[in-house]
């Protein structure tokens, strides 16, 4: 893990937007509001992002895991960034994997 550093950029105003943390929602925020042309700051504690909590709650990716229309709609549209995120991102964000799928008779369609 990189050694805390204090940065003049920060306690000069360098950022419109300092969001501590680098889990799933702190970059869902950070990401658009890159786009909007914000200067933003995430900061984290390890190495990687997402990491603690966030890569345990999303390490799932299956188009087939939705229980709804609109569900099944986010997940499909989420598929090209995680497969192709911004080359600024520091590691993969998926691998492809054998699962299995578990339900009661009743789900089935």
């Amino acid at each position: 893990m990189s050694s805390p550093k204090q940065s003049p950029d920060i306690i000069n105003g360098a950022f419109d937007f300092i969001i501590v943390g680098g889990g799933i929602s702190a970059l869902a925020l950070a990401y658009p509001l890159t786009l909007l042309g914000f200067e933003v700051l995430v900061i984290e504690q390890t190495d990687y992002v997402p990491y603690h909590s966030t890569a345990r709650s999303v390490a799932l990716y299956s188009k087939s895991y939705a229980y709804s229309a609109s569900i099944a709609a986010i997940i499909a549209a989420s598929e090209n960034f995680i497969r192709n995120h911004p080359p600024e991102f520091s590691r993969e964000l998926i691998k492809d994997r054998e699962t299995i799928h578990a339900f009661n008779a009743r789900d089935a369609e």
